[in-house]
């Protein structure tokens, strides 16, 4: 199979290669150890790909999902110009942001703390973390969207 014909995205991607917390779905780990899964060598997204992706999701999904707020946080910390990223899907960042917003703390509890590490539950079970999630995505919209 020629390597060059696919690529790693989503959340494998982000968990991967960019050291994401989040599973996408949650693993006991005695299973990889049991398996002594190795690293592999793959394609992947890069973090303005993955970001595009995020936002496009946010945007067109039925129902905003707390997961894609808390990517394009990991995403943002990586690097990504997630206004730009916006800008250049042809997405309107008055709509993204007022999803980002609209994304509350029982609904990341209910949609992704399950799927964070045991160890990580705690600190992310607290509001004024997910409060600072959702303000550091939404600002980026705006700060990095200006010309």
């Amino acid at each position: 199979m020629d390597k060059g014909s696919y690529a790693l995205k989503g959340g494998c991607n982000l968990r991967f290669f960019f050291g994401s917390i989040r599973y996408s779905e949650q693993v006991d780990p005695a299973v990889t150890a049991a398996y002594r899964l190795s690293p592999i060598l793959t394609n992947h997204y890069d973090a303005a790909t993955a970001a595009r992706q995020k936002l496009e999701a946010l945007q067109s999904r039925k129902a905003p999902q707390a997961r894609d707020v808390f990517d394009l946080h990991l995403l943002r910390s990586a690097g990504a110009d997630i206004g730009r990223a916006a800008r250049e899907a042809g997405l309107s960042l008055p709509d993204l942001q007022a999803r980002v917003m609209d994304i509350t703390q029982p609904m990341f509890v209910g949609q992704v703390l399950a799927y964070l590490p045991p160890e990580e539950q705690a600190r992310y079970a607290d509001p004024h973390v997910w409060d600072s999630m959702v303000l550091n995505v939404a600002d980026a919209l705006l700060e990095e969207s200006a010309p």
